[in-house]
């Protein structure tokens, strides 16, 4: 111990230990090397054994102004007065178009057909052969998002990089193929709506025409045109803006 001079209280040397932990390092230096070195050796081994994934991207820019009229083709043009729906045509598909498209990438049709087209069954090596498994186990290796520029991106994971790319590639593939037939459908359908309709129409008008054919007969009162114009437009105006909601009613149901 070492004193101050002129004060009595003595100082404690402090000892700080270091040649203790060197020491100790020293003697226990091959242990922690064998340790250190056979942890990594187990690390390299169990990265090289892991089967390596592949992630293939794709992005699709859904089409715009797609409205519930975009399927009539030519029939379109024979509601070109019907404003209300056109308008509410554009609203919905300025709002849910990519999500439209987004639906028909996950239903079940478009996953199936992916796992029956690259035999997926076999490439996850389901026990059972259950498409269905096969259709759940595809949907963890998807990805399908809408970004705010409204594109959709479109992410496969495989274990094999040509078959993710493919697989991506055949999705769009798929969803085009699938879009165009549910737009042909649905002009399909609106067509024959649309001809059903006009073919109620002019029986409406007959039966109108026959029935006043009858009450002048049967009166024997004789309508002139000249007095008769404003009555028979407004009827005809009423019967018009009928038919136009019928029809607005029809295509939106």
């Amino acid at each position: 111990m070492d004193q101050i001079p002129g004060n009595n209280t003595p100082i404690m040397s402090q000892d700080t230990g270091a040649p203790d932990y060197l020491d100790v390092l020293l003697r226990w230096r091959r242990f922690l090397i064998l340790n250190v070195l056979g942890i990594s050796i187990a690390a390299g081994i169990v990265a090289f054994l892991l089967p390596k994934w592949y992630r293939a991207s794709a992005s699709i820019l859904p089409p715009k102004d797609q409205g519930m009229l975009s399927g009539l083709g030519a029939a379109s043009t024979l509601l070109k007065g019907i404003t209300a729906t056109q308008k509410i045509g554009s609203l919905a598909s300025s709002s849910s178009g990519p999500y439209n498209y987004l639906a028909i990438l996950k239903s079940r049709s478009e996953l199936e057909a992916v796992v029956k087209k690259f035999d997926l069954v076999s490439v996850y090596a389901i026990a059972d052969s259950s498409t269905e498994k096969a259709v759940k186990e595809l949907e963890g290796n998807v990805n399908f998002e809408v970004q705010p520029e409204d594109y959709i991106t479109i992410e496969v994971y495989d274990k094999d990089p040509v078959r993710a790319a493919d697989m991506a590639n055949y999705i769009v593939d798929e969803l085009n193929v699938i879009s165009v037939r549910l737009g042909t459908m649905e002009a399909r359908n609106n067509r024959k709506f649309i001809e059903q309709r006009v073919g109620q129409i002019h029986q409406d008008l007959a039966a109108a025409e026959e029935g006043l054919k009858q009450f002048q007969e049967k009166s024997g009162m004789m309508i002139i045109p000249e007095q008769s114009t404003s009555s028979v437009s407004s009827i005809a105006e009423l019967y018009g803006l009928k038919a136009k909601k019928d029809i607005e009613l029809g295509i939106l149901e």
